[in-house]
């Protein structure tokens, strides 16, 4: 079983800041800012660690921000060499998370320690609040940042104001209005950085979530200008729904007849079900298949959906797919024993739910 994320912040993440904190503010109690950073660490999810160890790096630092910034500052590693390598810096983020709840009255200040911070460590969560609070000043930043040399500092651009950043406070604003979110993010399109498009591509998605027309007009306009695979990545959950203007965009809007469809009756936990199907097309277009898969949670159906396969047909052509559904148990999504279905939908239509039945891994 891989690593829990809150093992992020441990002990030696706490010993390396204390070090840090001690180097460049030589008054510091490095001995109190050790054990109070890390007094209950194991009991703690994942963003408690980051706002225990911030909170006690906060009050170890100079009172006045004016002090405490520059220290923060030389505190910060090398920047990083490659797109995401952020394994090595895990010790910034308590670091962001500072700037985030104690530099918020200081924007001057605080916004270009931010973009130094994810040069080492994404600010992606600390910016946030900026956002809400000095909407003008992290404006005005963001538009600059946007010619920045440093990818990192590009990507904050998207990433940062996604509306519905995964584990980052919602943006309620953004999610109301995108379109200047979008308008700036469009000057992104063209990066450099595979790294910079993807954001630009995971923005879009999130405003899928609450403006999915906006979000296929904007796709259409980005293919058009020679962006197909940044349009499709943010179209991607609509892909997925069969939204019927994102699949007419990619020309996967046509209907395809599913003439069969096989799976065994048994799978397990954590293996993996084979799907066999049998498809006709109507006229020439390209076959998208998903495979929608259902199971029993414990407040009602559970489900989720996986792109699968797809292929260029012409008019009357068979196709005979062969696929595969991972049966994956995560640390999110608690699969149980039982009975389950599987849906194929092809081209955004859902052909008849298949049931089979799940049961725990064999113990060898």
């Amino acid at each position: 079983m891989a690593e829990p994320f809150k093992n992020w912040i441990n002990p030696s993440i706490i010993a390396q800041l204390a070090e840090a904190l001690q180097r460049e503010h030589p008054k510091a109690d490095r001995a109190t800012f050790t054990h109070s950073a890390a007094l209950g660490l194991e009991a703690l999810e994942l963003k408690q660690r980051v706002r225990q160890v911030s909170d006690c790096l906060r009050r170890a630092l100079p009172e006045r921000w004016e002090d405490a910034a520059p220290v923060l500052l030389r505190m910060l590693p090398p920047p990083l060499q490659r797109d995401h390598d952020f394994a090595e810096n895990v010790r910034v983020w308590p670091m962001t998370d500072v700037v985030a709840q104690y530099g918020l009255d200081h924007p001057a200040l605080s916004l270009p320690l931010l973009a130094e911070m994810t040069r080492r460590w994404s600010s992606e969560f600390a910016i946030r609040p900026y956002i809400v609070q000095w909407p003008e000043e992290t404006a005005a930043a963001l538009d600059a940042w946007v010619q920045h040399p440093d990818l990192h500092v590009r990507r904050l651009v998207s990433e940062g104001t996604r509306p519905r950043l995964p584990w980052g406070q919602r943006l309620e604003g953004a999610c109301r209005a995108p379109e200047a979110g979008l308008a700036r993010i469009a000057r992104l399109l063209s990066d450099p950085s595979p790294y910079v498009r993807r954001s630009v591509g995971n923005h879009l998605g999130d405003v899928c979530k609450d403006h999915p027309d906006l979000a296929v007009r904007t796709a259409a306009q980005w293919r058009l200008q020679g962006h197909a695979a940044i349009a499709k990545r943010g179209l991607r959950s609509l892909l997925k729904a069969g939204h019927p203007g994102a699949l007419a965009l990619f020309g996967q809007g046509h209907p395809v007849e599913v003439l069969a469809v096989h799976i065994p009756t048994t799978a397990e936990i954590d293996g993996t079900l084979p799907v066999s199907a049998t498809l006709r097309t109507v006229e020439a277009c390209e076959a998208r298949v998903d495979l929608v898969w259902r199971w029993p949670g414990s407040k009602g159906t559970r489900s989720a959906t996986f792109r699968s396969g797809g292929a260029q047909l012409s008019a009357g052509e068979v196709w005979h797919y062969a696929g595969a559904l991972r049966l994956r148990r995560t640390s999110t999504r608690a699969v149980p024993a039982g009975t389950h279905a599987l849906i194929v939908r092809v081209n955004g239509a859902d052909h008849a739910a298949i049931e089979f039945e799940v049961t725990e891994p064999r113990r060898s």
